[in-house]
């Protein structure tokens, strides 16, 4: 016979708050025995909730007993059941328990008879899910909902979305900290704490002056003096209220602030509020709030409506990115009604526990809360099936109404066939991913629309007015003084190409004792092509905090940088600072002026730039190599060549992941073929191929593209020209090569030459007596390429080295052997 019950941990567990395991079916037997996997202080805790079966008397309970013997690694339950006549003993399960406070607890039957119910949520377990459940008394709105195994911290630090989609649905709780430090335990309480942190914090009008208001919540970004002129401007058109907040409030987190922001606007007054995320431009200011908070008809079928319509409506919201399986909203931008529903809503996310583990990622904060709960309380549905939803106080609108998406080419695919990317016409564009503030400019510039701010404030470095050097000028580069310490920018930039034999430029210079350098490389420099990562910004902060707690020669910081490990010099310096501090310090003077003055500075600097593949993008609505001239207008520029063809392929051999796949020339052959094809028919250029591509394809097209010179080069001609630029022909002979690299230097040296390269003259007679390798230049092995192949992307690359022909034209310095080689087939097809 099966019996049913609940097992509960007391209110009063040390480990935390009521957790519940719901409905264990229990075969009859005389002992059943289970194993508990993990053994705490709180496992006698657990107790039975309910009789064994309907019919029983309530005298027939189930009791849990526990030893606790230390001498055994796992512990053994027993379950008696007490019966009228004899006292049959039932044994019950083998848990495994986690105490904390979040508690996640996987049951594991080992065959004994024991199993749970399926929560409501939970995905696709082939098995029944066994699992806890928050229980009413801990949280009555996550009630029954299934409790993760993993802790808070263990999903943050493992969240990757293709993982957390393969997972059943659980939440978690999450830390007492999480909202911040205030604790308000009703609404009440929280609309008082709400007035009392935003009344003198905010820029506010003294009373409401409109039915509407618009919020915006923009604290020490730069992007702020971009949104809030747009914004304001579109509120002072319509004659809404504009409430500004730009100043932290202690002891609550800058995202947790707009639910205090606008539970203080509902108690102004104010009928509806539109919720602006600082990186949201309004780009079509005829629409107004009037009509977005009504629901046009044919957005919903008649399925969908509900029989009250849209009067009780208080939370109009859009999708996210990904939102069939991820992120359900976006609540970036969003319409409140001024309703008590809608402040305990936010009363409710700022005092809220629990999280859905798949809506956490690793950095978010109010939205995961935000989803949880309208899934808990059952406003929207789970898992999402349109992109339009109406629930009891809840809708969801089409995201070009209200939400556009502006983002960078990583999510631009998703958004655009999600349907969800702006264009123009729609109300606003929210650039909701990283480079916000080249996005944001980037679209004002070509929509010319107001508000785009002067080039030379736009940045975190310091731009010389035109035409200006910086404060002094010396042989090793740009350097001048900061007090005592000298920053440096080098005189000569090796930017690429990679994999076209940038590794043995940056030797041969090496090679070269009239020439001082750093022993870095690879610096991807993203202060200036503005790609910083998350991981890296906290990465760099958490070094700069380490570097202000040690002693420092004469109290001067050192530069912070990151290395890429620890048996590598490739490095990312962290901002321009720290760039110029670096190389300032490998000047003859150990980085120290003389009475505020650079000293003399006798060999010229160099670095390496990973910049090449930015050359055709804009940073903060300027062109990178304009940029660059703007910054430093004596800089010279080494770049390397290699035939396009042996670029692609070296790329793919070293770099190339394709999973169980293996790698070889039959594989190249066939992804080459459908690369360029797809590359030809959807139109794609070097500066569009990340949107252009699907996304498997587009690190291939990296690849495919960096090799394309004429689309590259013409770029940094434009604003350095011949005379500040090198082509380095890793196609011819190499000494004759170095000779021509330390002439353009001005530090000729012939035995240098000769001497570094050696090494290259008797791996190219290695290469002549083995098979796999096929260029000097490789540090791998690998197999020659099909004929058919080199074929096939020779006439791929046909155009480009044509239009390089007409450039030639223009530009003498470039007429380099493998460029004359080139326009030599073009003119003889």
């Amino acid at each position: 016979m099966t019996r049913k019950t609940n097992l509960v941990r007391r209110a009063t567990s040390p480990c935390g708050p009521n957790m519940l395991i719901k409905d264990i079916e229990v075969e009859d037997a005389d002992v059943s025995l289970l194993q508990l996997s993990s053994v705490t202080s709180c496992d006698s805790d657990w107790t039975a909730e309910s009789s064994v079966d309907e019919d029983d008397p309530p005298s027939k309970l189930l009791h849990v007993q526990i030893s606790s013997k230390r001498s055994i690694s796992k512990k053994t339950v027993y379950v008696k059941g007490l019966a009228f006549c004899c006292g049959a003993t039932l044994l019950l399960i083998i848990l495994a328990v986690i105490c904390s406070h979040s508690p996640g607890i996987r049951i594991s039957t080992n065959g004994y008879g024991f199993r749970t119910t399926n929560n409501v949520r939970g995905a696709a377990d082939a098995e029944p899910a066994r699992f806890l459940t928050v229980t009413p008394e801990d949280d009555p709105i996550f009630a029954s909902e299934r409790l993760s195994e993993r802790s808070y911290e263990q999903v943050r630090q493992t969240y990757k979305t293709d993982n957390e989609i393969q997972r059943p649905m659980a939440v978690v709780r999450l830390p007492d900290n999480f909202q911040g430090e205030y604790r308000p335990s009703t609404v009440e309480e929280f609309k008082t704490l709400a007035i009392e942190l935003i009344d003198n914090a905010i820029d506010a009008p003294s009373g409401p002056s409109s039915r509407y208001g618009i919020v915006t919540i923009c604290i020490g970004l730069d992007l702020c003096d971009i949104a809030k002129p747009n914004q304001r401007a579109y509120a002072s058109k319509h004659g809404y209220d504009y409430l500004y907040l730009s100043r932290s409030i202690d002891g609550v987190p800058p995202k947790m602030l707009k639910y205090l922001v606008l539970t203080w606007a509902m108690a102004q007054g104010y009928d509806w509020l539109l919720m602006l995320d600082a990186d949201a431009l309004i780009t079509n200011p005829t629409i107004m709030l009037e009509d977005l908070v009504q629901m046009p008809s044919e957005y919903m079928s008649e399925a969908t409506i509900s029989p009250s319509g849209t009067e009780d409506i208080n939370l109009i919201i859009t999708r996210g990115g990904s939102w069939k399986s991820v992120h359900a909203i976006n609540n970036g931008i969003f319409l409140l009604r001024n309703t008590a529903w809608s402040i305990r809503h936010c009363f409710e996310i700022f005092t809220s526990r629990y999280s859905f583990t798949r809506f956490l990622g690793r950095s978010l904060v109010d939205q995961p809360i935000q989803l949880s709960l309208l899934l808990a309380q059952n406003e929207l549905m789970w898992p999402p099936k349109d992109e339009i939803e109406m629930g009891q106080h809840v809708m969801v609108v089409p995201k070009r109404r209200l939400n556009s998406f502006r983002r960078n080419p990583l999510y631009s695919n998703v958004d655009a066939e999600e349907g969800g990317q702006w264009e123009r016409g729609d109300f606003l564009a929210h650039f909701a991913s990283n480079n916000k503030y080249s996005l944001m400019v980037g679209l004002l510039d070509k929509e010319e629309l107001p508000g785009i701010p002067p080039v030379e404030e736009r940045y975190s470095f310091p731009l010389p007015a035109p035409g200006v050097e910086r404060d002094q000028y010396t042989n090793a580069g740009t350097c001048w003084c900061n007090d005592k310490q000298i920053h440096c920018m080098p005189k000569y930039h090796v930017i690429g190409v990679h994999k076209a034999g940038s590794k043995s430029l940056m030797r041969y210079l090496a090679g070269n004792s009239g020439l001082a350098h750093s022993p870095h490389v690879e610096d991807p420099v993203r202060w200036l092509t503005d790609s910083t990562l998350a991981t890296e910004e906290k990465k760099c902060n958490e070094l700069r905090e380490k570097d202000k707690a040690k002693p420092h020669y004469h109290g001067y910081p050192d530069p912070i940088y990151i290395n890429k490990g620890d048996t590598s010099h490739a490095l990312t310096t962290c901002s321009f600072t720290d760039y110029t501090l670096l190389h300032g310090k490998f000047t003859t003077n150990e980085g120290f002026c003389f009475d505020g003055k650079v000293p003399g500075l006798e060999k010229p600097l160099f670095d390496e730039m990973v910049i090449w593949e930015h050359g055709p993008s804009k940073v903060r609505g300027v062109g990178l190599p304009d940029l660059f001239h703007r910054l430093q207008p004596s800089a010279r520029m080494l770049i390397t060549i290699r035939d396009a063809v042996d670029v692609f392929y070296s790329a793919y051999n070293h770099f190339g992941e394709f999973g169980v796949t293996k790698k070889s020339p039959e594989h190249f052959h066939a992804f080459a073929r459908d690369l360029t094809s797809f590359w030809n028919e959807s139109g794609c250029t070097v500066a569009n191929f990340r949107t252009c591509l699907p996304p498997e394809l587009v690190q291939g097209g990296s690849w495919l593209s960096r090799a394309m010179y004429s689309e590259h080069l013409p770029l940094w001609l434009d604003s350095f020209g011949c005379s500040q630029i090198h082509l380095f022909d890793v196609s011819v002979d190499p000494y004759e090569e170095v000779q021509r690299l330390y002439d353009f230097t001005e530090t000729p040296n012939n035995r240098a030459a000769f001497n570094v390269t050696r090494a290259a003259y008797r791996v190219q007679e290695k290469t002549k007596k083995d098979s796999t390798r096929n260029n000097a230049l490789n540090k791998n092995s690998y197999g020659p390429m099909l004929d058919a192949t080199r074929l096939q992307l020779e006439d791929f690359y046909l155009p480009y080295n044509k239009k390089l022909c007409d450039v030639m034209a223009v530009h003498e310095c470039l007429r380099v052997p493998l460029f004359e080689r080139y326009c030599h087939v073009v003119d003889n097809k």
